[in-house]
């Protein structure tokens, strides 16, 4: 993935952040520009920064690119399954 195309998925999920009322728009840009300066994955510095817990940013992710959430996936599973 290039840097454009990066830039422009951080961007929407922090969009779909803003829009799930997880972060406010101040918060959202303090993390990008945070990121941008340290060279830190956003979704570190959002954790580091406080922000955002690392539970409910998972539970985030999930529902922005609309996959089970990790609550929902078994921690065992029954590999015939896959056969």
């Amino acid at each position: 993935m290039n840097a454009a195309a990066r830039t422009l998925g951080i961007e929407a999920f922090l969009a779909f952040l803003e829009s799930e009322n997880v972060l406010s728009a101040h918060a959202a840009q303090r993390a990008l520009g945070a990121s941008r300066t340290s060279g830190h994955p956003f979704d570190t510095v959002m954790t580091e920064l406080g922000l955002i817990g690392e539970q409910e940013l998972a539970d985030s992710l999930s529902r922005f690119m609309k996959l089970p959430s990790p609550v929902d996936i078994p921690e065992q599973f029954n590999p015939e399954l896959f056969s």
